[in-house]
């Protein structure tokens, strides 16, 4: 449990939600099978919570032996039509490198603040091609979370000071 406790919030909410869906999908499915003996909802319950618990290992595993890199910066939207539901999001480091990524539309991000991105395994190598690559960074994504500006510019003043 000490483990737990070092782990970024990103992956304790992904564990935590993970387990808690497979374990009320597999209650659900054997309150359902008591009482109306279907045994293909307690199928469908037991699939689901197998399916939970491998994705809840894996965060685990993920997240305890640092299998994941983290980028983080300014975020700029571009103006841009697409009829897909992802959108082109430019990230920015506090060494002015940017990164492009493809994003649901629904992910939450907004432009001009500043963010933290999970993604799980090393960054891939790049292609050349643009587009690809943005979308290879962005299957990996596990999470990201909104930073504080101010903490940016104090995390900078210490790396400075050093």
């Amino acid at each position: 449990m000490e483990k737990w406790k070092h782990f970024p919030g990103v992956f304790r909410r992904k564990i935590l939600l993970t387990a808690l869906t497979g374990l009320g999908c597999g209650t659900v499915a054997t309150v359902v099978f008591l009482v109306s003996n279907d045994r293909t909802m307690m199928m469908l319950g037991a699939i689901i919570l197998l399916m939970c618990a491998y994705k809840t290992i894996s965060f685990w595993n993920c997240a305890a032996g640092e299998h994941y890199h983290v980028l983080s910066g300014y975020c700029h939207i571009p103006k841009s039509y697409s009829p897909l539901r992802i959108r082109k999001v430019i990230l920015t480091d506090s060494n002015g490198v940017e990164t492009t990524l493809l994003l649901d539309r629904k992910a939450g991000i907004k432009d001009g603040l500043y963010y933290r991105l999970y993604f799980q395994g090393a960054l891939p190598e790049n292609t050349g091609n643009e587009r690809l690559d943005a979308a290879m960074r962005s299957d990996t994504l596990i999470g990201l979370e909104q930073i504080d500006p101010e903490y940016i510019e104090k995390e900078i003043s210490e790396c400075l000071q050093k």
